[in-house]
C-alpha cells in the first residue's frame, strides 16, 4: 500500500500504528497526531474498538464486530449507484462485474447486481451501526479522485468470513482503479522464474 502518496487511506481494522507490517510507514505517511493537519493524506480507521490506531486517525468509524466487509460493500453500493467508480478500469480489468452466463449457459449474477440488491445504505447502516450519511460521505470521499486506498487488517481477514471481507474491502480499490497507481495498491513485478 502506497500510504505515503495516498490522498485518503481507509483502513478496515488494520492496526497501522500498532503491530501491522510497519508502524513506521504509518508514522511517516501521516506524521504528527490526529489533531494536526495531515502532512500528506487523510486517514480513516474503521474498527470495532477505539484502538491506538483509531486514536491516531483523523477519523474513527465504529462498526459492529464482523461487519467490516458489509460496510465496504455499502460503500461500493454508493459508488455504483452514483456511477462514481472508474468504469474504464473495471471494464478493462474485471471479469464478473456485469451479469453473464457460465460455460453451461446458466445465468451468473455479477458483482454490480449483487451489491445493488443486497447492500443498500439503509440495510448496511442497520447491520454495521454506521449512519447512512456517514456511509455516503465515506464513499464520496473515496471516489473524489485518485489516491484513495482501502486497507484490510489481519483481524478482519481471520474472522469467520475473512476471505469475503478482504475481497469486499479490496473491491473498493478496484472500483476506483487505484491498482498500481501512486497512492494505491502497488503490485510488484512478476519474478523472473522462466
Amino acid at each position: 500500500y502506497d500510504l505515503e502518496r495516498a490522498r485518503l487511506v481507509l483502513s478496515f481494522g488494520a492496526p497501522l500504528f500498532e503491530s501491522w507490517c510497519s508502524p513506521l510507514q504509518a508514522f511517516i505517511a501521516f506524521g504528527g497526531s490526529a489533531a494536526s493537519e495531515p502532512r500528506h493524506g487523510r486517514f480513516v480507521q474503521v474498527d470495532t474498538r477505539f484502538s491506538r490506531t483509531a486514536a491516531r486517525a483523523h477519523e474513527w468509524v465504529a462498526v459492529r464486530p464482523g461487519t467490516h466487509g458489509v460496510l465496504a460493500l455499502g460503500l461500493a453500493y454508493v459508488l455504483i449507484k452514483e456511477q462514481s467508480y472508474n468504469d474504464e478500469f473495471v471494464t478493462r480489468h474485471v471479469a464478473g462485474f456485469e451479469d453473464g452466463v457460465d460455460a453451461a449457459g446458466r445465468p451468473q449474477e455479477g458483482y454490480r447486481s449483487i451489491v445493488l440488491r443486497n447492500y443498500r445504505t439503509e440495510e448496511v447502516s442497520a447491520a454495521t451501526g454506521v449512519p447512512v450519511e456517514r456511509i455516503v460521505g465515506l464513499a464520496r470521499a473515496f471516489a473524489r479522485g485518485p489516491g484513495a486506498v482501502a486497507v484490510c487488517g489481519s483481524d478482519v481477514l481471520h474472522g469467520p468470513d475473512g476471505l469475503l471481507d478482504g475481497i469486499a474491502v479490496h473491491s473498493l480499490n478496484v472500483l476506483v482503479g487505484n491498482i498500481s497507481e501512486p497512492g494505491g495498491v502497488l503490485l510488484g513485478d512478476d519474478p523472473p522464474l522462466a
